[in-house]
């Protein structure tokens, strides 16, 4: 069995949508036989006996032929691309999914105008009521004319299916077409990731090297530690300190302090910080230590 998987990117969830767009359009270039077929014999009949047909199945006639090229461009050169390696640059462009949203629309809106086109024909009473007067003159006629009659229903049945194999065609290339634009979004999310990550680690590297290449430049924006500082409970500074000894008495044993005692500011006066007031009252040399 030929396997006929083209190389286009399809959904995770939708694994074998590139092979139902493959059958898809076998079945138009079938159905597209098959209508011209049908109508072929119409045209032909009502030239015979009035030297002309009508407009829906000339038009009709004119999608089909013009249209009939269209699936052979989708699926045999892309197959034969990859296949054959043949056809690269027609292969390429017909692998693409914007060209083939723009062909199945195409074909689509074609194929809906000679539906309606040929349902139109065919459901007219006059395109197959038999004329008597030339029944009478031509033996032949009323029997043709009943066949046409039938052959522009068939025709019209026939355009409309393939107008939904051109839509169902149309339905799988904008889903191929959607999923390729949601992968390049998201590889160029990625790419932009990638890019500041570089970019981040690449900064960190280059201050890295710049603080090894330079270790003293950092020792003027090192922050001290901070040290437990305690205070007096005092609400004024301690006084100065003394740097002379106490004069001692070693007879009776005593320590005389001075009669003088520097105060913590020139201005403040012993009635003001009592605490700190000479005393006068020997003090044993024990208390002294």
């Amino acid at each position: 069995m030929v396997n006929l998987e083209l190389p286009i990117t399809v959904p995770d969830n939708m694994p074998h949508l590139g092979t139902v767009k493959v059958w898809a359009h076998l079945s138009q270039v079938v159905l597209t036989l098959l209508t011209i077929c049908t109508v072929a014999p119409v045209i032909a009949t009502e030239i015979r006996f009035y030297s002309g047909s009508q407009a829906g199945p000339n038009w009709t006639l004119f999608v089909a032929i013009f249209t009939s090229w269209i699936p052979v461009l989708l699926v045999y050169f892309p197959w034969a691309y990859d296949r054959k390696n043949k056809f690269k640059r027609i292969g390429k462009f017909c692998l693409k999914p914007r060209t083939n949203l723009i062909f199945t629309g195409f074909g689509s809106l074609m194929w809906a105008a000679a539906g309606i086109a040929m349902a139109v024909h065919a459901n007219n009473p006059d395109h197959c009521n038999i004329d008597s007067e030339r029944a009478a003159d031509d033996g032949d006629y009323a029997s043709a004319w009943s066949a046409q009659c039938n052959c522009a229903k068939a025709a019209a049945g026939f355009a409309w299916i393939t107008c939904l194999m051109w839509i169902a065609t149309l339905i799988c290339s904008v889903i191929i077409f959607w999923n390729e634009k949601q992968l390049i979004q998201k590889n160029l999310r990625e790419h932009q990731q990638n890019k500041q990550e570089a970019l981040a680690q690449q900064e960190q590297g280059e201050a890295m090297m710049e603080n090894e290449a330079h270790p003293e430049d950092n020792v003027k924006y090192q922050v001290p530690s901070q040290q437990n500082t305690y205070y007096h409970p005092s609400p004024t500074p301690p006084p100065h300190a003394i740097t002379e000894p106490y004069p001692v008495d070693y007879r009776t044993n005593t320590v005389t302090p001075p009669q003088q005692y520097l105060y913590p500011s020139n201005s403040a006066t012993p009635s003001q910080y009592p605490q700190y007031h000479a005393e006068t009252t020997p003090m044993p040399m024990a208390q002294r230590f």
